[in-house]
């Protein structure tokens, strides 16, 4: 999909700008980028200034429109990849690093799913961010020890099965 078209479906205006943000995610879709990388991107390619806030109000724009993904990392930084399709069910986020792995499993969707339900929610279709420590990190925490948590699955209706 080109960024034009990825404007039209989400019933986007068609600007100059917001043409111009995408075409930074189109040349890397996989990539996750802050704001502040966009905006060197686009001084990069353009070779002039952008300024900040209006960046910040468009990629805001472009998120809640549906085109971009966005993940706050514990940092507290957001960072944002093109959203080609579907949304995944939840993006591990490694707290040491930062690397990001999307998982899309379909019974962790209904799973979701019926959790929110059980307590009144109607779950949107933006993903769950979960915090902790990818793989390659693990051996470099301090003391190398791994713990893990054992977490009941329930029975009955609110089963995740």
């Amino acid at each position: 999909m080109t960024p034009f078209d990825a404007l039209v479906a989400a019933g986007l205006r068609t600007s100059v700008f917001r043409l111009r943000v995408l075409e930074v995610f189109a040349r890397e879709p996989a990539r996750y980028f802050a704001v502040e990388q966009i905006a060197a991107e686009l001084v990069a390619h353009q070779a002039r200034q952008v300024s900040l806030s209006t960046l910040y109000r468009q990629v805001n724009a472009l998120h809640r429109g549906g085109v971009l993904l966005a993940c706050r990392l514990v940092s507290g930084t957001t960072v944002f990849r093109w959203l080609d399709g579907a949304p995944p069910a939840m993006l591990l986020v490694c707290r040491r690093c930062g690397r990001i792995e999307e998982t899309d499993d379909p019974a962790l969707h209904r799973c979701l799913t019926r959790l929110v339900a059980g307590i009144g929610w109607r779950r949107s279709l933006l993903p769950l961010d979960c915090h902790g420590v990818c793989a390659r990190c693990r051996p470099l925490l301090q003391g190398g020890r791994r713990r893990t948590a054992k977490v009941p699955v329930p029975d009955g209706e609110n089963s995740c099965r």
